[in-house]
């Protein structure tokens, strides 16, 4: 199979520089431009406009892709729309200027042992196809500001903090991509404070330096290669993540703008059921396994995508509506005042209309605009301990095997149940036409 990042059709694209970024600005991309200003993350503001000047050195920063890297790495080496989206998200709650439905399960404000104990440091996550690395490293960073807040937070309000406050290991993030742009990946890790053997470099000239070391051990980052639909990769990972005791499992996948190559989309949903499935190590397929309280659970999957080709998108969710429930995620914007208003009516009149209406217990949550989404995704209990079939066209049409009962493992290899399900095939669509019915 010839490298998807380099399609046959050549790459037409450019790094993603201020007026690039997020395209052309739409009607309805406006406010979405907005809320990246008042997040910090505005295109056109110093910090990205200083991207100019580095399209062609790479190298110089994580944050910015290059001509460069897109001519060695190909579409890997870009950073695409929905990355600067998912940032926004994969955050601490900024409730003076927006807000998010749900918000982000990785961040907890209250600052108690509880939090600390099972929360930023307690997480094993896995970003499939990290490209760049931009969503990931944002994402580590974020987590360890967010431990070093918290703990500053509990020894203020407890006037301590003592050893069994901790977790007893870091929180471990996981980028992965395909081996040979695992490179790419090493090197903005290296740019934002982490070393090509995924550790945090340990500085020791200045205490400065050390005391930003030390906070940063509250998250390994690890790069490892994953291509899709390889199982054996997969469940390397997934020994790795289980490699110290059972409750070391994965708690969270995320992925950026990867829903795109029709051809490309059987591998990445297999890839997602056979990460989120509950199977043992010895293999995929296994009963679930049950929490204490005797529930099944499954990591949570959080999706960014863009809409370039719906006609061509589509059917990978309707087949992830198959084994997966998921909703989108929603956001309120606050106005200088700190009372939230509907960003999607930005006149002085709808916003007093949206803070009357928050008044009145109307929250005016809004969606992105109709071209982005980010989706929150847990797999439907149901499914677990199924098995994706081999046939690509069968697997996307909702065919999927099922361990029989009380058979060995050669059995479940040579003739499994396979069955046909459409449950949840209209999630997308529903989802798209309730939007619709609200414009």
């Amino acid at each position: 199979m010839s490298d998807p990042n380099f399609p046959a059709t050549g790459l037409r694209i450019h790094p993603s520089a201020p007026g690039r970024r997020w395209g052309k600005a739409s009607a309805a991309e406006k406010p979405l431009r907005a809320v990246a200003a008042e997040a910090g993350s505005d295109p056109e503001s110093a910090a990205v406009a200083e991207n100019v000047h580095n399209l062609e050195r790479p190298g110089q920063d994580w944050r910015t892709d290059s001509a460069t890297d897109i001519r060695e790495f190909g579409i890997a080496g870009r950073i695409w729309e929905a990355a600067y989206l998912m940032q926004l998200y994969l955050r601490p709650q900024q409730p003076d200027r927006i807000e998010f439905d749900p918000p982000c399960d990785l961040f907890a404000n209250d600052g108690t042992r509880e939090t600390l104990r099972n929360t930023a440091r307690s997480s094993n996550i896995v970003e499939l196809g990290s490209g760049a690395g931009y969503v990931g490293l944002h994402l580590a960073i974020q987590l360890e500001g967010h431990h070093a807040s918290s703990r500053q937070r509990h020894i203020a309000s407890d006037g301590h903090a003592s050893s069994s406050t901790l977790p007893h290991s870091p929180a471990r993030l996981f980028l992965t991509d395909l081996d040979n742009v695992c490179p790419l990946l090493r090197r903005n890790a290296g740019l934002a404070g982490f070393d090509s053997s995924s550790q945090r470099k340990e500085h020791e000239e200045a205490a400065a330096v050390d005391a930003v070391r030390k906070i940063r051990r509250s998250v390994e980052l690890h790069v490892r290669p994953l291509p899709w639909g390889s199982s054996p990769a997969v469940q390397a990972l997934k020994d790795e993540i289980n490699d110290i005791h059972d409750e070391n499992k994965l708690t969270h996948i995320v992925c950026s703008d990867l829903v795109y190559f029709p051809e490309l989309l059987p591998s990445l949903l297999r890839t997602l059921v056979w990460l989120t499935d509950l199977a043992s190590r010895s293999g995929f397929g296994d009963s679930a396994k049950l929490d204490s309280g005797g529930n099944a659970t499954s990591p949570l999957v959080l999706i960014s995508y863009k809409v370039r080709s719906l006609i061509k998108e589509q059917p990978f969710w309707t087949a992830f509506g198959t084994w997966f429930d998921f909703e989108p995620v929603r956001f309120r914007k606050r106005s200088h005042t700190g009372l939230p208003y509907n960003d999607a009516s930005p006149t002085k009149a709808k916003a007093e209309q949206g803070i009357r209406s928050l008044s009145t217990s109307q929250d005016p949550w809004t969606e992105w605009d109709h071209s982005m989404y980010i989706f929150v995704a847990r797999r439907k209990v149901g499914t677990l301990g199924c098995l994706p079939v081999d046939d690509d066209a069968m697997f996307m049409d909702g065919w999927r095997g099922q361990k029989p009962a009380r058979c060995s493992a050669e059995v479940v290899q040579d003739s499994p149940r396979i069955s046909q399900f459409t449950e949840g095939a209209d999630q997308f669509e529903w989802l798209l036409m309730s939007e619709a019915s609200c414009e």
